[in-house]
């Protein structure tokens, strides 16, 4: 019995040594990428009073390329892929916040962000890694994605607080910022993925993003791994700058939805007209949709 608890404790400090060298001698770098799929630009439809943009937000659970420590066939993925690229282009946003993004998932596998882009007819998509943890030959590169129908400009890959552990094993929570133009004022675009992990951490990861955004107009989406009465969104809502449906509305997990993490945090001048949380069930999340009328330059709030 203290053989095999001998072998086993072996094996899972060598896998643990090898999760470092893997986070230190092959790592992903940490500038957000970009690229652009074979459609055209398309700008957000104009009003007399302001533009009107649909917005979608969605983590794709790696388009279901792990199920726990094992990768899943890329042909597999890759149905479901394109499944999602579809669902997302019925539904005809202008911009698709991503979370859990798959770069790299084993042997075999491909970058999933083009792919999607793609498939959901996007113009432009941007990418930024948060996690490359596993063994040199058997690893896991995941991440934030925007995608878009015209070209925004990509501003960082923002590190959030994090146990210091997480990190050397490669799991470093980052938001991605973009930034666009949108009813003649420049909008701050971030794709948040908050730790499900700690909830104690989750407050100081905000204060973090907040920081960042400053002063200027942004428009947050993403998984916060928290519900509406919790510390993480409190810090949020109580600057006055936001907009968001509260009302509960779950989005995880897609089978049998009981909680809402699932958030897009509007400019608080923005008019919502429209917002409605997808069934689906090609993630254990659902993706979630709204509508704004984005108003124009001469009724901006300053």
């Amino acid at each position: 019995m203290r053989r095999t608890g001998a072998i086993v404790g072996g094996l899972l400090a060598a896998l643990i040594v090898l999760a470092v060298v893997n986070e230190r001698f092959f790592p992903v770098p940490e500038a957000p990428r970009r690229g652009r799929p074979s459609h055209p630009s398309v700008r957000p439809a104009s009003e007399a009073n302001g533009i009107v943009l649909r917005v979608m937000t969605y983590n794709i659970w790696m388009s279901g390329a792990r199920r726990g420590p094992v990768f899943l066939r890329p042909q597999h993925v890759a149905e479901r892929v394109r499944r999602m690229g579809e669902l997302i282009r019925a539904h005809r946003p202008d911009l698709v916040f991503l979370q859990e993004v798959a770069q790299e998932a084993g042997p075999g596998s491909f970058d999933q962000t083009p792919q999607l882009a793609e498939a959901a007819g996007m113009h432009m998509w941007s990418f930024g890694a948060s996690v490359n943890t596993g063994l040199p030959f058997y690893r896991l590169v995941r991440g934030n994605a925007i995608l878009s129908r015209w070209p925004p400009e990509v501003v960082t890959n923002q590190p959030l607080p994090g146990r210091p552990l997480l990190r050397r094993i490669g799991i470093q929570y980052r938001t991605l910022w973009c930034r666009t133009l949108l009813g003649g004022r420049e909008v701050l675009l971030a794709s948040v993925h908050l730790t499900a992990l700690f909830s104690g951490t989750r407050p100081r990861q905000m204060e973090q993003i907040l920081d960042f955004a400053g002063d200027q107009p942004a428009l947050l989406a993403g998984d916060f791994h928290a519900e509406p009465d919790r510390p993480a969104l409190d810090r949020l809502l109580a600057t006055d700058k936001f907009t968001a449906p509260l009302d509960g509305s779950p989005t995880c997990p897609s089978r049998a939805p009981r909680r809402q993490i699932d958030y897009l945090f509007a400019p608080a001048d923005w008019q919502l007209l429209e917002y409605t949380v997808i069934p689906s069930d090609l993630s254990d999340h659902l993706p979630v949709l709204a509508t704004y009328r984005v108003p124009g330059p001469n009724e901006a709030t300053p």
